[in-house]
């Protein structure tokens, strides 16, 4: 007499379900002479555990001169496997910007008080970051400005 169970699902089998959703597993089971038991289900929950990615795009073609260090800096990039609405946040000079992914893209602007106090003849990074709306977080991308005097 078995009283439970096991069965074992191929992990190529378990990589086709889609994430964040809900399916059913239902046994059905039989005794020796045929009478079939009650069958059982069990709903099955999938989370999503996969990161999305995120790109920066070339800064002010990597460097910014004194007349542009008097106007404000646009960065933007790219995303994929973000959802639209999630909030894209760069960190510049030890500040955060934040703007709001829509269709892959997204941009921020720093502010021209903010690009005014970067040093002549310095390299800045920028990093973004991500997080799907799961909560998975991107890994964060960087791109370097370069000034001048």
């Amino acid at each position: 007499m078995i009283r439970s169970a096991r069965i074992a699902m191929a992990g190529a089998a378990v990589a086709l379900l889609a994430d964040t959703t809900t399916y059913t597993a239902t046994a059905s089971v039989s005794d020796a002479a045929g009478n079939p038991a009650t069958p059982d289900t069990e709903d099955v929950h999938t989370t999503d555990t996969t990161a999305g990615t995120i790109t920066l795009d070339e800064i002010s073609a990597d460097v910014l001169t004194a007349a542009e260090r008097g106007l404000p800096l646009t960065i933007s990039g790219t995303t994929s496997g973000i959802e639209d609405g999630q909030v894209a946040t760069v960190n510049f000079n030890g500040s955060n910007y934040t703007g709001i992914v829509t269709a892959g893209a997204f941009s921020v602007t720093v502010p021209a008080v903010d690009v005014a106090t970067l040093a002549d003849t310095t390299t800045y990074t920028a990093t973004a970051s991500v997080s799907d709306a799961a909560g998975n977080a991107a890994t964060p991308d960087t791109e370097d400005v370069h000034t001048t005097d």
